[in-house]
């Protein structure tokens, strides 16, 4: 919780580079094929595919609330 926390002290030029990654990530993980998921997990030694809900539900919509988070705070939720 605290990593999440000190992205907020973040520089503005960092914090919008990993804001862009977590963006990009989300569009590839969201919204991509689970084919090419699994290409590149294959690239990177992953030897068992996961489901592809979790690529989608998982580390697609995490990276984009990840960067929301980063880039919005709570905006008045909490």
């Amino acid at each position: 919780m605290y990593n999440i926390i000190a992205m907020a002290y973040l520089s503005g030029t960092f914090k919008m580079l990993l804001v862009a990654f977590l963006l990009v990530n989300a569009i590839f993980w969201g919204l991509y094929p689970h084919s090419t998921h699994c290409s590149l997990a294959a690239m990177m030694g992953v030897k068992n595919c996961p489901a592809h809900w979790i690529h989608v539900y998982v580390m697609g919509l995490g990276s984009f609330i990840l960067a929301l988070y980063i880039k919005q705070g709570g905006a008045g939720l909490f």
